[in-house]
């Protein structure tokens, strides 16, 4: 039985070591190398985003309930069962504060300020490409706007070794809110 024990500490420390390696590994790519994550990777790169806020705001929440009720956490050692309450209590609120501010209150600043970051490469035969998303592990897809030769658009298919080896630009768009409402309204009308 203590055999058994032994391999399971060592398999869930070795698990544990391996994804807090791959954590970092995903949040120190690059905004270009994450524009290329394929749909998987982007679940993994939110998921491990939203759990480090999750954490965070736990730890406010415990700091918080703490200020609030005057007690120390810490009056509570010897009582298991508070203890426990006390922290999926915290856990709880510190993971609805981070739902309400990851995908409630970033996009409403995200719309507000109303910045959007394309990325472009200038290809040979195409001209001016925007990147749009990976159609798979080999090939991402571009995207050619409207103009007057081109009147419905044109997509490109381009291996990722080809595009990371070409220059890749930034293209930062800035539009106010009221003048997104006005377009809205006009396009309602």
């Amino acid at each position: 039985m203590q055999y058994l024990a032994s391999i399971l500490s060592i398999t869930t420390i070795t698990t544990i070591l391996l994804i807090v390696l791959k954590t970092i590994a995903y949040l120190n790519k690059s905004k270009i190398e994450r524009l290329l994550f394929s749909d998987e990777q982007k679940i993994i790169f939110h998921v491990i985003r939203f759990l480090g806020l999750s954490i965070f705001c736990s730890f406010i929440s415990l700091q918080l309930i703490e200020w609030l009720t005057s007690d120390n956490i810490s009056n509570y050692k010897d009582n298991e069962s508070e203890l426990f309450k006390i922290i999926i209590t915290t856990s709880i609120l510190g993971v609805l504060l981070a739902y309400v501010i990851y995908w409630q209150i970033v996009p409403l600043f995200k719309t507000i300020s109303g910045i959007t970051n394309r990325y472009f490469i200038e290809h040979e035969e195409h001209g001016k490409l925007y990147i749009v998303k990976p159609a798979n592990k080999e090939q991402v897809i571009l995207y050619r706007e409207m103009d007057e030769e081109n009147v419905k658009g044109m997509y490109v298919f381009e291996t990722k070794e080809r595009l990371l080896s070409k220059k890749i630009y930034l293209e930062v768009e800035k539009e106010s809110l009221i003048d997104t409402i006005k377009k809205l309204k006009n396009s309602r009308v």
